[in-house]
C-alpha cells in the first residue's frame, strides 16, 4: 500500500488522517487524482465567472461596476 501523499489531503481540504482510505490508490492514481482536482476546480472557477458576466448583462451598464467590485469581478 502507498503511502497517502500530503499534497492530496491538502486539496481535499482534509487532515491526512481523514484520507487513509486513499492509501490504497498507487502513487500514480493519487498524482492523477491530485490533477483532476486541481482542473475541476479551475473549470468551476471559469464557469462561475462566465455566469457572472452573462448575469452582469441584464443589469443596465451604469450600476455594472459597483455590482463587479461587490462580487470581486
Amino acid at each position: 500500500m502507498a503511502k497517502v501523499d500530503p499534497a492530496l489531503s491538502k486539496a481535499l481540504g482534509l487532515k491526512a488522517s481523514e484520507t487513509e482510505f486513499l492509501s490504497a490508490l498507487n502513487s500514480a492514481a493519487q498524482q492523477q487524482l491530485i490533477t483532476d482536482i486541481a482542473s475541476a476546480r479551475k473549470a468551476h472557477s471559469q464557469h462561475i465567472r462566465e455566469a457572472l458576466e452573462e448575469a452582469l448583462n441584464h443589469i443596465p451598464r451604469l450600476i455594472r461596476g459597483p455590482i463587479k467590485k461587490l462580487f470581486g469581478a
